[in-house]
Order: C-alpha cells, then structure tokens, then sequence
C-alpha cells in the first residue's frame, strides 16, 4: 500500500506517475525522477521528439495549446501528458528497468552515475536524495526545491543541510570505495605471489619443428 510516507524508491514507474500531482508544472529533473528515467535519458527524448508531450514558453510544443496558468518560459510537464503517453505504449528499450539506485552504492560504477539530489531553499546544502524522500514530501516540493543530477561523490563532497545525514550517505560511499581498494591490494598480492612462484615441471614444452 502506498503512503504518503513511501519512499519514491519503493515505487515502480507506474505507481509514482500515479502519485504524480495534477495540473502542477513539473521541471525536467522533477518528471524524470518520476518516471525512472536520467535527466539525460529525458532530454534526449526531447530532442528526437519521441517522449511525452511538454510546454516551453507558454504553449505546447506544437504550438496549439497554451500551458496552464502559472507556467513559466522554462520547459514544463504534467501529469497528463506523461500519462498517456505512458498508456500508447511508447515506452522504448530507453526505459530503466529497475528503479534508481537511491539506498545503497555497491560497485564504483554506481558511484560515477548521476543521481537526483534535493538542494535546501534556504541554505543551499544538499537535503538528500530524492530517492529516498517520502513520496508525499517530494509533491510537495515540486516547482519549489531544486533537484541537481550528480554523481553520489560530488554530492558528498558538498555541504550537507543535516551533519547526520551527510555523515550516514558518506559512509555509503565510504563503504564503497573501501571494498574497491581491498580488492585492488588482494588481487596486487595475487599477481605477486604468481610471478614469484616458479612454473611447475611438465607444466610446458617446448615445440620441436619437424
């Protein structure tokens, strides 16, 4: 059951277009967080004109609709043009399959891929990742807290809002990064110990040309 204290990282595709708020403009990072996508994988979409409908400068991107009041210039979706195109199928191969990783980095590559991080209005440190935000808070702070796409090492070399929660996200990585390094030393001993171990007789032979 979905609450409105739900983390977005318990949600499928489906469940979190379905939380999505009605008639609120949403920016490029925001719609992206909610449909699984990268802020990247999105923009492409844009690009090639094969994502959901969105307004920019007041109209639809065709021109024959304007947005709904309180639109600004910037780029904008709702709700219910992410939602029918979700239902004509158009979901392509481009679709993560799973979630966004927002609990739990467990390999280095997962560290270098950009994540959604809310940025705190009054303050400027990072708030968290959005991934771990509760569904109902992360509504309510659409078109009003930055979301900033970066990489979890950037994220926690900046200032953090809470000391506690930077201290808890950073031992993630920390955690992480310790893992790559015994894994570098164990497999360093290993080559070692096989250049000093002499081959064993009758391990080879010489070909004799006939």
């Amino acid at each position: 059951m979905v609450t409105s204290g739900t983390t977005l990282a318990e949600l499928d595709p489906w469940q979190r277009i379905d939380a999505m708020p009605a008639n609120r403009p949403l920016k490029t990072g925001e719609a992206a967080v909610f449909m699984t996508f990268s802020i990247a994988t999105l923009e492409r979409m844009r690009v090639k004109g094969t994502g959901p409908d969105y307004f920019q400068g007041g109209m639809r991107r065709d021109g024959s609709q304007p947005a709904p009041e309180g639109t600004n210039q910037h780029i904008r979706y709702f709700k219910e043009d992410i939602q029918a195109w979700w239902d004509r199928g158009k979901v392509s191969s481009t679709m993560q399959a799973a979630k966004l990783k927002g609990q739990l980095f467990t390999t280095i590559f997962e560290l270098a891929e950009e994540h959604p991080f809310y940025i705190n209005p009054v303050n400027g440190g990072v708030e968290g990742m959005v991934e771990n935000t509760a569904i109902g808070t992360v509504i309510e702070r659409v078109d009003l807290w930055d979301i900033i796409w970066m990489p979890a090492t950037e994220a926690a070399s900046r200032c953090w809002s809470s000391l506690s929660a930077h201290k808890n996200f950073a031992s993630k990585i920390q955690s992480t990064l310790t893992r790559l390094q015994q894994g570098i030393a164990s497999n360093i001993e290993a080559t070692e110990l096989s250049e000093s171990t002499p081959p064993r007789i009758g391990s080879w032979r010489k070909e004799i040309p006939l």
